[in-house]
C-alpha cells in the first residue's frame, strides 16, 4: 500500500480514530485505509465510467 498517493499514514489514521474512541492497530488501520482506498477508486471509476 505504500505508493505516492497515500497521503494518510496508518499512524494518522491510528490518531484519528483514536480521538474518536476507536482504538486499533497498526495492521488494522492498514486495512482500513486499503479497504477506503478502494471503495474510493470504485467510487471515482463509477462516477467517470471507467471500467475496473
Amino acid at each position: 500500500m505504500e505508493n505516492e498517493k497515500d497521503k494518510i499514514t496508518p499512524e494518522l489514521a491510528m490518531r484519528i480514530l483514536r480521538s474518536k474512541g476507536l482504538i486499533v492497530t497498526r495492521d488494522q488501520a492498514e486495512r482500513i485505509l486499503c479497504f477506503l482506498y478502494l471503495i474510493a477508486d470504485m467510487a471515482i471509476s463509477k462516477y467517470l465510467k471507467i471500467p475496473p
